[in-house]
C-alpha cells in the first residue's frame, strides 16, 4: 500500500507538470484565429512611455518586443493578473495594464465610399487589408494619424482608413419609443455580437445616421451611459424639444 501511495503521488506530480506545461505551450502558441473567436476586441493605446511586450503574462517571461508610447493596440480586454493580451506582430503578446490607456476619446465618422472603405493594418496603401466597412456605416474614429489615414473601429474591424473616405455627420435629436420599458442596443448594425445593453424607453438620444433599418445613437447629453450603439430604427421617433 505504501508503494502504491508513492506511485500515485508521483503520477499526480507528473500530471500536474504536464498540464502546467500544456498551459504554457497553449499561451505561447495562441493564434490570431483564437483571438478572433474569443470575443469583442477593444482599441486601446500605449501610455506616453513605451510598453514592453512579453511572451507570457509575467515579468520573468521572454520579451518579444516593445511598443512606442502613443501607439494603438488591440485587445480582448481580458486581464490575467495585471496583464493584457494584445495582437503584436501577428501573434499574441502581453503588456502590463499600467502601461495602457483606456476609454480613449473618439468622434463618430461615416463611411462615404459607395464601394466601402478599405481598412488597413498600417497607414500605408500597400499594407495588409483588415476588412471593408460598407457605405453609410458609422464607426469610432480615434483621430487622423499620418499619411492621410485615420484610425477607426467598427465592431471587430479595426485599423486605418483614408481620411478622405469618411465624414463626421451632425447628430439629430430623437427619442426612444417602444411598448416595453427597455430595448436592446448593439455595438454594430447587427445582432451578431448580442445585445450590448438595455436602453430605457423615452430616452433622449443623438442620432448620427441610419443604415439598413439600424440607427447609430449616443446619449443626449453625453454622460457616458450610452457610448456609440446601434438600435433598430423602428424604436426612434421625432419629438419636439420643450
Amino acid at each position: 500500500m505504501k508503494k502504491l501511495g508513492i506511485i500515485i503521488t508521483f503520477l499526480c506530480v507528473l500530471l500536474s507538470g504536464f498540464f502546467w506545461s500544456e498551459d504554457n505551450t497553449y499561451a505561447k502558441n495562441q493564434s490570431l484565429a483564437d483571438f478572433d473567436v474569443s470575443g469583442l476586441k477593444y482599441t486601446l493605446k500605449v501610455s506616453k512611455s513605451s510598453a514592453t511586450v512579453k511572451e507570457l503574462p509575467s515579468n520573468s517571461s521572454q520579451t518579444i518586443g516593445t511598443i512606442k508610447g502613443g501607439e494603438f493596440v488591440i485587445s480582448i480586454h481580458t486581464a490575467e493578473d495585471g496583464w493584457l493580451p494584445i495582437i503584436f506582430n501577428g501573434q499574441y503578446g502581453f503588456v502590463a495594464i499600467n502601461q495602457i490607456e483606456f476609454d480613449l476619446p473618439y468622434t463618430i465618422s461615416r463611411s462615404n465610399s459607395k464601394s466601402g472603405v478599405v481598412v488597413k493594418e498600417k497607414p500605408l496603401a500597400d499594407s495588409n487589408t483588415v476588412g471593408t466597412i460598407s457605405s453609410g456605416i458609422l464607426m469610432h474614429n480615434y483621430g487622423e494619424m499620418k499619411n492621410g489615414y485615420s484610425y477607426v473601429q467598427y465592431g471587430n474591424i479595426i485599423g486605418y482608413v483614408k481620411t478622405s473616405a469618411i465624414t463626421n455627420p451632425k447628430p439629430v435629436v430623437k427619442y426612444i419609443s417602444n411598448s416595453t420599458d427597455y430595448i436592446n442596443s448593439y455595438l454594430i448594425a447587427s445582432k451578431a455580437f448580442g445585445s450590448a445593453r438595455l436602453i430605457q424607453t423615452g430616452k433622449k438620444v443623438h442620432v448620427y445616421g441610419t443604415i439598413g433599418g439600424w440607427s447609430y445613437i449616443d446619449e443626449y447629453p453625453d454622460n457616458g451611459e450610452i457610448s456609440g450603439l446601434y438600435i433598430e430604427s423602428k424604436y426612434l421617433v421625432d419629438k419636439k424639444i420643450k
